[in-house]
């Protein structure tokens, strides 16, 4: 169970790194109101609620993408890896909140050291948004990997759902 703290308390905590990566559990979880992948804090875990303006779950995001690209770098210079590199940019396919006990197909692939990963996957993201930040384009011309791996539509499809955009009733 988790110690309650107060919000600011969590955000100087997650800041500072405090926080053990497997304990970020016990005080988030999915939304599973919302139709794509989104982290909340759990119900009771802080004394005091948080700003309306603080996203968590990108807040979360960004923990958890610095904490993976420091892991890449010192797998990098550390680790026996391929030779043969991808880059992988989605959503949830390639991308979970791995603090939660789920991992998606990139984090698979980057587990058997068969290739070198550079995930730039968000869960969440719908097609447009990956789009719209062409974050990709930089990667790849900065990293000139051997595989591009793209995948998403997946919250595109659940958000069409949720908005009843896609069945038609007759």
């Amino acid at each position: 169970m988790a110690r309650r703290l107060s919000f600011e308390d969590f955000d100087t905590a997650l800041v500072k790194g405090d926080i053990p990566f497997d304990k970020l559990a016990d005080y988030l979880c999915l939304d599973e109101d919302a139709p794509v992948p989104r982290l909340i804090f759990r119900p009771g875990v802080l004394t005091n609620g948080a700003p309306a303006s603080y996203d968590v779950d990108e807040r979360i995001y960004q923990y958890v993408r610095s904490r993976r690209d420091r892991e890449r770098v010192r797998r990098d210079t550390y680790a026996y890896l391929s030779s043969k590199s991808v880059v992988a940019e989605g959503d949830s396919w390639f991308d979970l909140p791995g603090f939660l006990g789920r991992r998606a197909i990139a984090d698979w692939i980057e587990e058997r050291r068969r290739f070198r990963m550079n995930n730039i996957a968000r869960w969440g993201h719908t097609l447009q948004q990956i789009v719209n930040k062409r974050e990709y384009i930089g990667v790849l011309a900065q990293d000139r990997p051997d595989y591009f791996m793209f995948g998403a539509g997946g919250n595109d499809l659940q958000n069409a759902l949720e908005a009843d955009g896609l069945i038609h009733q007759y």
